[in-house]
Order: C-alpha cells, then sequence, then structure tokens
C-alpha cells in the first residue's frame, strides 16, 4: 500500500469513528427470544461495559450477520470475470471499502467457500457490528456500519472493512 493511500485511509478511519460515536441511538425493539424461527446464528447481546446504551438490538445484529452471509459468497467467487464480480459485490461496501477492493483480482482472493454461518463477534454500538464469516481459507472478518442521524432511522449495513484470514505459518 502507497503512503498516500496508508494516509487517506487512516483519515477515513478516524472520520468513521468519529461519525458512529456521534450517532444517535437506534430505536429500541424487542430481542428475539432463544429458539424462535429468527435466530439463525449465535449474536452477541449487548454488555454492560457499553456505552450510553447505544447498542445494536438483536434484530439489527442480524440484519448485519444476514449482509455479510451474502455478501462473502460473492467476494469469494473466482470464477467470475471481474466486472460482474465488482458489480456484485461492490453495492454492498462503503465509499472506503470500494476504494481499498476496486483494484483486487478476484482470483487473488484467499478462499473459495462460506464453510459455516456467520457470527456477531462485536457490537460495540447501534451503528458498528463486527462479523465473522468462516471460509476454506479461515475466517473472514466484516466491520459492517451504517449511518445514522438523529430523529431519522438508521440507515443500511454496509461493510466498511473486509480482513482476511491469517496466513498459516508452516
Amino acid at each position: 500500500m502507497t503512503m498516500t493511500k496508508a494516509f487517506i485511509i487512516g483519515g477515513i478511519l478516524a472520520g468513521a469513528l468519529l461519525l458512529t460515536s456521534c450517532a444517535a441511538p437506534a430505536p429500541e425493539t424487542t430481542p428475539t427470544p432463544p429458539g424462535t424461527a429468527h435466530e439463525t446464528r449465535p449474536l452477541m447481546l449487548p454488555t454492560a461495559g457499553s456505552s450510553g446504551g447505544d447498542t445494536a438490538s438483536l434484530k439489527s445484529q442480524q440484519e448485519a450477520a444476514d449482509l455479510a452471509e451474502q455478501l462473502m459468497p460473492q467476494f469469494l467467487n473466482h470464477a467470475l470475470p471481474y466486472d460482474q464480480w465488482w458489480a456484485a459485490v461492490s453495492p454492498s461496501m462503503t465509499v472506503e471499502a470500494r476504494y481499498m477492493w476496486q483494484d483486487t483480482d478476484p482470483k487473488a482472493i484467499r478462499g473459495a467457500t462460506v464453510t459455516g454461518p456467520s457470527t456477531v463477534a462485536a457490537a460495540p454500538s447501534s451503528t458498528q457490528v463486527t462479523v465473522d464469516v468462516p471460509s476454506d481459507a479461515g475466517v473472514w472478518q466484516l466491520e459492517l456500519i451504517r449511518q445514522a442521524e438523529e430523529g431519522a432511522a438508521p440507515g443500511r449495513w454496509q461493510v466498511f472493512a473486509l480482513t482476511s484470514p491469517p496466513r498459516s505459518r508452516k
């Protein structure tokens, strides 16, 4: 990564953190009781250390995890030519994520298939959720964010960052 790109991404990350820390809390929803039809994967509950009650509801966490599960099979699809691959994955990404992945050859991405359900790894606020998606190359971690303005419903979840599985050392 060039130094200029690193500075731009650093600035974008700082701005996104500032935006998510100032966002309005999501409307309160009733959590789905365990064992109901809507629960398809483990979700994180709001933690005691969450700041000011601004946590992602279980429904919101499920929506973020669903987006990650829908995106990753397309993202890992090595069979598509670049233009088709990019058309499939870019709409789910923020401007920042599109900038980072726009010149990627899909054949160079580690992994080819999703091997299990996604899990919510962290839900620090109503506008930020981290989802782990297992693949044949290891676990991909996706950070999803959504815009929120005071008095308005939160926007849709978008992938802000995709972190590839660590390479195994032999």
